[in-house]
């Protein structure tokens, strides 16, 4: 049974540590980055050949294990406050243009009445991994456009953001298809971010739970995923399951070398590729399979 997430916000301080580290020679910093977020860190940023990982305190330990096993080195290790690590992530946060949407930032929720156009974004910093920013999120939504319209056979009465991160996918979802959408995370604390962007967004169709895929009830016409490709293969099997027939997936974070590990696990199975797009050394792609 998933969890609703009801909106509040964590008390008090909390006691953040961030990693600098590297890659080994056999694996991209990109894909060790997003190792690192599955074992447990909280969000990551990739410059050269090097990245800063911020993790809870209570997660530290299971990320520098899984660092180890993987043959990753540790360059630097220091306690930051959550307020420091907000006020990193801002830095970053600037209007960006994907497609036909435009990504808004905001540095704490607006006292006043804001609204936003239909292709409008609205999104605070916070500790979810997804900002918009990024060249993996942003292919999402470069393929959310009228030409998704067209491989569709109707329009989705239930569409599901797999690792819905800061819920930016979600909201973009019920802006311009509706229906019913539902934002799915294991990490709680991304969800608490996620409310806050779909109050800001003023959403009514969006539900976020805390869970897994095969914890989730029901198929879906249409599901998103920006994850990286070997979760993604990892849940092939899953995804197949969870979509009605005809159904469309779209799916990201995809490092583009890797991209045949994904393209061999998927084409074996059925899955049919419509359109493809990358970005920077990105790729993702809409797919859809026929039982």
């Amino acid at each position: 049974m998933n969890q609703s997430v009801q909106v509040s916000t964590p008390s008090g301080k909390i006691r953040w540590v961030l990693l600098s580290v590297s890659s080994p020679q056999s694996l991209d910093i990109e894909s060790l980055s997003a190792l690192l977020l599955e074992a447990g860190a909280s969000g990551a940023q990739v410059e050269a050949n090097r990245a800063e990982v911020i993790v809870r305190e209570g997660c530290c330990e299971s990320v520098l294990s899984e660092l180890e096993s993987l043959n990753g080195r540790l360059l630097e290790k220091r306690e930051v406050v959550d307020d420091e690590w907000v006020r990193r992530c801002q830095e970053l946060f600037v209007p960006v243009q994907w497609g036909d949407w435009r990504v808004v930032p905001f540095e704490e929720f607006p006292r006043s009445q804001t609204s936003f156009g239909q292709f409008e974004l609205g999104i605070i910093p916070g500790y979810g991994f997804g900002t918009g920013h990024h060249e993996s999120t942003g292919l999402v939504l470069r393929q959310l456009d009228q030409e998704l319209l067209s491989l569709l056979t109707q329009r989705p009465r239930r569409s599901l953001d797999l690792g819905t991160g800061s819920g930016i996918l979600s909201v973009a979802l019920e802006k311009l298809l509706g229906g019913a959408i539902y934002g799915l995370d294991i990490d709680e604390l991304a969800i608490k971010n996620a409310v806050e962007n779909i109050k800001l967004n003023k959403c009514s169709q969006v539900k976020l739970e805390v869970g897994t895929l095969s914890e989730m009830e029901g198929e879906f016409d249409l599901i998103v995923s920006n994850l990286y490709v070997e979760l993604l293969v990892e849940l092939e099997s899953e995804l197949a399951g969870k979509l009605e027939d005809r159904g469309v997936l779209i799916v990201s974070g995809i490092v583009s070398d890797k991209r045949s590990l994904f393209e061999d696990r998927f084409f074996s199975k059925g899955w049919v590729l419509k359109r493809s797009c990358e970005e920077k050394g990105w790729w993702g792609a809409t797919l859809v399979r026929e039982r």
